[in-house]
């Protein structure tokens, strides 16, 4: 098996087997790794073996091994979250000084880029709170800015990350302000940074991610428009199927706790007709998670 072919199976079974992942990426020979296949192994070592096992030292160590040599951005980014959180922070400046200087980004953009970066991998087992201040000062500074610059992308996957971790975190209260306006305003704000940077496909999904956080906060009108806005983006650019179908589930909601019963019950009608052609195990139980969590019968508000 080639490296390629074995990070290509390792990006679809690390989460199902992590074990065998990180033993994988610890016996793999930084000299067999292509070029344009660096940034995959460096998500899958702070993933697997910093998130997942806390061995941060370790996976800086994996990082230098594999990317020292490597400018891509978010090889640096991986490189700088890594050093970070392994408490090797004379690295960790080294890595935001060449993200800045690589990608003529300002202090405040490099600085922003590697904070988001930390958070997704801690927003899953941290006090959700803390994310969200933390979550709340890198979008000030966002806001702050004209430009995203060339690390917008970069910004933007990271923000959608930590803005669906903190939704799944057990430890939140919806009915925390602080909570509340992080993942209000991190959603829009990961639509704004989608739309500068990003395909059509994820324009619509951070549509699908203002729906959800809105559906969650239970302001109904404005999870029915964004759900709304994405199902015409797909229709506008493509055929998107899974997509449709749970962005009509959220639709379905948003519909059914604004008093409009007939169209939810359509909708979701329409959500499960498109999930009988779903032919993914895992894909089929996340879609009967979120058809339960948008059930139809729980009592108007």
């Amino acid at each position: 098996m080639s490296s390629k072919q074995l990070i290509d199976r390792l990006m679809q079974n690390h989460d199902d087997h992590p074990l065998e992942a990180a033993a994988a990426l610890r016996s793999l020979n930084a000299d067999d790794v292509l070029a344009e296949d660096i940034p995959r192994v460096a998500f899958l070592v702070n993933h697997v073996i910093g998130e997942k096992e806390l061995k941060w030292n370790e996976a800086f160590i994996l990082q230098q091994r594999f990317g020292r040599e490597n400018r891509t951005p978010k090889v640096v980014r991986d490189i700088a979250v890594a050093a970070t959180l392994s408490g090797n922070l004379l690295e960790a400046w080294t890595a935001e000084s060449i993200l800045r200087t690589d990608a003529s980004a300002t202090f405040s953009q490099a600085s922003v880029a590697i904070r988001l970066g930390i958070l997704q991998y801690i927003a899953p087992t941290s006090n959700a709170n803390h994310i969200s201040t933390e979550l709340q000062v890198c979008l000030g500074e966002i806001q702050s800015w004209h430009d995203a610059g060339r690390l917008v992308g970069l910004m933007a996957g990271a923000l959608n990350n930590v803005i669906s971790y903190l939704m799944d975190n057990p430890g939140t209260a919806d009915s925390d302000t602080t909570y509340r306006q992080a993942i209000a305003e991190g959603s829009f704000a990961c639509r704004d940074l989608w739309v500068k940077a990003g395909t059509w496909v994820n324009h619509e999904r951070a549509e699908y991610l203002i729906a959800l956080v809105h559906n969650k906060l239970g302001i109904w009108d404005v999870a029915c428009d964004a759900a709304k806005s994405g199902l015409a983006i797909i229709r506008a650019n493509g055929e998107e199927d899974v997509d449709q179908a749970f962005f009509l589930l959220e639709l379905g909601k948003a519909l059914h706790r604004l008093g409009f019963q007939s169209d939810a019950e359509v909708a979701r009608q329409e959500a499960f007709s498109l999930a009988k052609h779903f032919n993914e195990p895992g894909l089929d139980e996340w879609f009967a998670m979120r058809a339960k969590l948008t059930s139809l019968t729980t009592e108007l508000a």
